[in-house]
């Protein structure tokens, strides 16, 4: 039994053995034991950055034993320096393993005499410097603690020495120090800090309470309800919840996170043992969230600005939970431009611009509101639909979602403007409704009542007068209306060229009072052989009278010079 027994215990001895091995192997154990920090290393490392007049006022403090360890942790010690004449007593950080320093001193010298003291101070006593950390950081401190009041929050103060409170500071710090009656109190940069806010009192709105939060997380005591607490900037939102409501709706409920344990006061609530600054619009919930939980329901024409609009901006403030299906899904691929629908008529043109999304439209904005015509929602680009809205205001004088109706030569001026609006595609296409066709000159007329008009191709009856293209060449526009309701582009090329000819036969017969007087018919002849449309048959009986070239005919300027027997003729 002996045997088996002493087997035993060998047995479970190798076992151990193979565990600490282990244990050593994947760096636990001894390998991992905490290491004290190279102080020397770290004194060398300010001294070699260190200015001599600095080092040599470090050295002073440090002799007058100035330094006094506050707290630390295996990467950052903490210390105080005592300055005799100052009302603060710096902080100093030193990070040995880093061989990096701060301190909170406005000192231009980095690294400055506070620093040099700490370190020289840290090196000699070497270890874990138990001599500087034996005692209290300081001898005493001041406690905070948060008291519920008139429905708002009040931040009191009190000295303590020894762990029980000495007394209960009113007004500025400063004051309070001024009465020499502080029991050992060295006045801290945190302390001077929170003073204004602890003066003031509440309400704290989220900015306020995060700036306090802040300097309060610095600080040696805090409590809340008589129970210690500690600070963080970090703020807390309230939780926004999509879910499924009646009728096919989504409600969206925005509530109290559920990590907020308390509402401590107003901007201020309590996660845990840790106070954090209320965020989100408090004119919407409330400055202590008195107003959740909120509660709106979005039909099923909303969705599409559910999904665009609300829930993005609530997702830059506040976590968004989706518990429903029906809300849309949201793609990026979609760029807003300006649609017009153009409906034409004799009496001139209805006109509806809209803004919308994707090509052919998936979405169209109604307003405030985003309607879902066909797939996903796309996400909402706000900077360029409004860019959209001015640029169809300025230019066309026109706004989204209103439909107007202009007259022939209203609708004329609007269609040569929308035909370079940039709509925020690659440019304008036209639409359906608007027959995209070009007039072309030609010769009208007989007699005396001989010209020119224009129409489009195989289309005489919407013949369009050449005073009217003219004119409307003149001022800029690309279209003139048609007798049938319908516009027509003007032949841009043809007018560059002959434009001007064109003008001077038009001036000479509106000068005779109407019709084209036999002065004009050389003109007339002329414009009608440059632009290739022939020679009308009174020019030509006129040419055949006169016996004359068609370079001769031009030199005709008037009937004045003609014989009486030529004028008959001619006539």
């Amino acid at each position: 039994m002996a045997g088996a027994s002493t087997e035993a215990s060998v047995a479970r001895l190798r076992a151990l053995r193979q565990l600490v091995g282990a244990w050593r192997t994947a760096g636990y154990g001894v390998r991992h034991r905490r290491s004290m920090p190279d102080w020397k290393a770290m004194l060398a490392a300010v001294q070699e950055e260190c200015l001599t007049a600095i080092w040599s006022r470090g050295v002073a403090l440090a002799r007058g034993e100035a330094v006094a360890g506050d707290d630390h942790d295996e990467r950052e010690w903490n210390f105080r320096v005592r300055v005799e004449g100052d009302r603060l007593s710096p902080t100093v950080r030193l990070y040995p393993s880093d061989l990096e320093w701060d301190c909170d001193c406005e000192s231009p010298t980095e690294p400055c005499e506070h620093v040099a003291a700490c370190a020289i101070s840290a090196a000699r006593i070497g270890g874990d410097l138990g001599e500087l950390y034996s005692g209290e950081s300081s001898a005493s401190w001041i406690r905070y603690e948060f008291r519920r009041t008139a429905g708002t929050l009040a931040l009191d103060r009190f000295l303590c020495r020894d762990g029980e409170v000495v007394c209960r500071i009113e007004g500025p710090l400063e004051d309070f120090c001024a009465n020499g009656e502080t029991s050992g109190y060295e006045l801290l940069a945190e302390d001077l800090d929170v003073d204004p806010f602890a003066v003031r009192g509440g309400p704290f709105s989220a900015d306020r309470a995060r700036r306090l939060l802040g300097l309060l997380a610095r600080v040696r005591e805090l409590r809340f309800g008589g129970q210690p607490v500690r600070a963080s900037p970090q703020g807390r939102a309230p939780g926004a919840i999509l879910c499924d409501g009646r009728s096919g709706a989504i409600e969206l409920r925005i509530e109290v996170d559920r990590e907020v344990d308390e509402i401590v006061g107003p901007g201020i609530v309590r996660c845990g043992e840790t106070l954090h600054p209320m965020m989100g619009d408090a004119s919407a919930f409330g400055a202590a969230w008195e107003k959740l939980p909120l509660r709106r329901t979005y039909s099923p024409g909303d969705f599409a600005d559910l999904a665009t609009r609300v829930v993005p901006s609530l997702e830059k403030q506040m976590e968004v939970e989706v518990r429903t299906r029906r809300l849309p899904g949201r793609t990026t691929v979609h760029r807003p431009w300006m649609s017009f629908e153009i409906d034409s008529s004799p009496e001139g043109l209805d006109v509806l611009p809209q803004i919308v999304y994707g090509e052919p439209p998936v979405a169209r904005v109604e307003g405030d509101r985003l309607l879902v015509l066909a797939g996903e929602a796309p996400q909402r680009d706000a900077p360029a639909e409004k860019d959209l809205l001015l640029r169809l205001r300025d230019r066309l004088h026109l706004v989204p979602g209103k439909r107007v109706r202009l007259a022939a030569e209203d609708a004329a001026r609007f269609l040569s403007g929308v035909r370079s609006f940039d709509d925020g595609r690659s440019g304008y296409r036209g639409s359906a409704s608007v027959a995209e066709v070009e007039l072309s000159a030609r010769i009208a007329g007989q007699g005396e009542e001989v010209g020119i008009a224009f129409a489009p191709n195989g289309a005489e009856a919407d013949a369009v007068a050449a005073e009217a293209v003219l004119s409307a060449w003149q001022q800029g526009l690309d279209v003139v209306p048609l007798p049938g309701g319908n516009f027509a582009r003007i032949p841009d090329g043809w007018l560059e060229k002959h434009g001007t000819l064109l003008s001077d036969f038009l001036e000479a017969c509106r000068e005779s009072g109407g019709g084209t007087p036999p002065a004009a018919l050389p003109m007339l002849g002329e414009l009608c052989e440059e632009s290739g449309l022939g020679v009308p048959p009174a020019v030509e009986r006129l040419r055949v009278l006169l016996g004359a070239s068609p370079t001769d005919a031009r030199e005709i300027e008037g009937d004045e010079i003609l014989r009486d027997y030529q004028r008959e003729g001619v006539r």
